[in-house]
């Protein structure tokens, strides 16, 4: 279930999936490697999902709230003037083309999350970092965003920054390769590992926040 925290711009997004994740090495945008290199990654979140989109637009429209005196000078700017972190995997343009050729990317909202600064990232084991192995294209993830707002010359937007992550080590992966738990099943005490999931969860990213 997605949950709310304290901080009304804060929000813990349970069973997301991972698309290009970036979660313990930075990356620069392909596009424009002169930019400063980011954690990063794209969250899929089911269209069934209502819960969480309504808890993402409540944040996001918290984080304008609390710009409008600083950023936004004053003034508040309508939600659709703004850069958003997510979109419409089924969105098309005026052609009928995809605007996301993801084909991960049907059915789900795509929310783009990133930092500067290196997010907690664990594994079911919410005492055990992950390593780069531990995480993979199509991942099921735990993710704890923060919304905030920017405004550089004409670009204004709300962006969703990364901190913590717990990959569960489940999930159809999308980059054609065995996914782990399918190659390695019957070999462990999966209730053991359960246990180890859900012991903690909640307290290990509220001690990150």
């Amino acid at each position: 279930m997605t949950q709310q925290s304290k901080n009304p711009t804060e929000v813990l997004l349970r069973s997301v999936r991972l698309s290009y994740p970036h979660l313990l090495t930075p990356r620069s945008f392909a596009n424009d490697p002169t930019s400063v290199p980011k954690y990063s990654a794209s969250l899929l979140i089911p269209k069934t999902d209502a819960e969480a989109l309504k808890v993402i637009q409540t944040a996001v429209s918290t984080a304008i709230e609390r710009a409008v005196a600083g950023k936004f000078g004053g003034k508040k700017p309508a939600k659709g003037s703004l850069h958003l972190p997510y979109r419409d995997g089924d969105a098309k343009d005026e052609d009928g083309v995809y605007l996301d050729s993801n084909e991960e990317a049907r059915g789900c909202y795509v929310l783009r999350a990133s930092s500067k600064d290196k997010p907690r990232v664990v594994t079911r084991n919410p005492k055990v970092p992950a390593v780069e192995e531990d995480i993979w294209p199509g991942e099921e993830a735990h993710v704890l965003v923060n919304f905030g707002a920017y405004k550089m010359g004409a670009n204004a937007g709300i962006a969703c920054y990364l901190n913590a992550v717990q990959v569960t080590g489940r999930g159809e992966r999308i980059d054609g390769r065995t996914n782990p738990e399918d190659a390695f099943a019957g070999l462990e005490n999966d209730a053991s590992n359960d246990s180890d999931f859900d012991d903690g969860l909640l307290g290990s990213f509220d001690d990150a926040a």
